[in-house]
């Protein structure tokens, strides 16, 4: 993050009519040509992997135009995930369920229950909201000060970053265990059950909330 983007009325990330059409458009043509069932490769899933491609892992993100370029594969989590049940050994889930609106959020996280082997683990990385209304109540967080006041803090969490919803561990539990998972549990930054789930991104730690739970 620098100043630019953490200003408060950053006009970059507002939303208008042309950005929605062009992600609908993407989405719709997407969903068109991939396939509704596809054979894993890998025994683990990287959901919501952006541009950050973990070996051994199916990535998996939204669509992008320059498809025949891309190194993950092209999806909307809006939808059904095309993947038969019962078939991933564990999943990865970094940063992504916060760009999906509350709603979607709990069938995405059913899908991926869905998906999963029972009894594999599904770690989840979030931003936390408790640690933003933290430094909001003056709880010293020095890389929070980048944003200036507690306001701005919680504004960049709720509006920027095309972010639609946002958790705390109470949260987040309660829709793990709406969605079937059992057995959540917070975990620290590089902590977990399944080590080759152990992928945390670097620097993030500051402001995230790392929950396992097994399907």
């Amino acid at each position: 993050m620098d100043k630019t983007n953490t200003q408060f009325g950053y006009a970059g990330y507002k939303n208008s009519l042309t950005s929605t059409i062009k992600f609908e458009l993407k989405s719709f043509i997407g969903r068109l040509f991939s396939p509704k069932i596809r054979k894993n490769k890998f025994p683990l899933i990287n959901l919501g992997c952006g541009n950050i491609i973990i070996d051994g892992f199916e990535n998996i993100d939204f669509y992008t135009i320059r498809f025949w370029k891309a190194k993950s594969i092209g999806h909307d989590f809006r939808y059904k995930l095309p993947y038969a049940n019962n078939v991933f050994e564990g999943a990865i889930c970094d940063n992504a369920l916060e760009h999906l609106h509350p709603s979607d959020g709990k069938k995405f996280l059913k899908e991926i229950c869905r998906i999963l082997k029972p009894g594999a683990i599904l770690r989840v990385i979030v931003p936390d909201l408790q640690k933003y209304i933290d430094y909001y109540n003056g709880k010293e967080i020095k890389e929070l000060e980048i944003f200036g006041n507690g306001c701005n803090a919680i504004w960049n969490l709720t509006s920027n970053w095309t972010h639609l919803a946002v958790y705390d561990s109470h949260m987040l539990s309660i829709v793990l265990e709406e969605a079937g998972f059992n057995n959540i549990s917070i975990k620290k930054y590089m902590e977990g059950n399944d080590k080759r789930l152990l992928k945390d991104r670097e620097g993030r730690d500051w402001e995230s909330l790392y929950i396992e739970c097994t399907a």
